[in-house]
């Protein structure tokens, strides 16, 4: 039998988090706006490609007699992965595709353990010493990516750019070498 995650419960629609349907794709994001009579899934969304343009993620290529496979370019595809947060604040993350990426190279980074930072935390706390934080938005896409990339804009990306080539130039969220790319930057 299948575990429950925490806050989570299952629904004939989907995924439901803090009482808020989770939606499976852009389609189905748009419908909850409409039934909810609100836009804070479509906000999550444009605030994510949003982001991503203005960091310089994706490349418009509008060359027409493009061998991509000359250049050595693969083909990935993008995927928004939908969140509900403890807040109810909805959150979109745009990913790649990049289980269908063919890579020679060898990468891993590694990241702390939760339970490592609550060890942290504790052994501050006996030793009176402050603690900060801070969290770096859209992290790996600061970083650019070595994989020659291109995918297809969806929907979420606006008249402007859907249905056209993008070359993803960043190491966006779901590509194989993007943590070790955001390490190296």
């Amino acid at each position: 039998m299948k575990r429950k995650k925490p806050g989570r419960n299952n629904h004939h629609s989907g995924e439901v988090k803090y009482g808020v349907r989770v939606p499976q794709n852009v389609k189905e994001a748009f419908i909850l706006d409409n039934e909810n009579g609100d836009t804070l899934w479509a906000d999550a969304i444009a605030k994510e490609i949003n982001s991503l343009k203005a960091l310089g993620c994706f490349k418009l290529d509008t060359r027409r007699d493009w061998n991509w496979r000359a250049e050595g370019y693969q083909y990935a595809p993008l995927r928004l992965v939908f969140d509900v947060k403890p807040s109810g604040m909805r959150k979109a993350r745009l990913v790649c595709g990049g289980h269908v990426i063919k890579t020679d190279l060898n990468t891993y980074a590694s990241t702390v353990k939760s339970l490592s930072v609550r060890l942290i935390n504790l052994i501050a706390v006996a030793n009176n010493l402050e603690v900060l934080c801070g969290d770096v938005g859209n992290a790996f896409v600061n970083a650019y990516t070595r994989e020659k990339v291109f995918t297809t804009a969806g929907p979420e990306f606006g008249s402007e750019w859907a249905g056209k080539r993008l070359i993803i130039v960043k190491a966006l969220y779901g590509m194989r070498t993007s943590a070790e790319r955001w390490r190296s930057h």
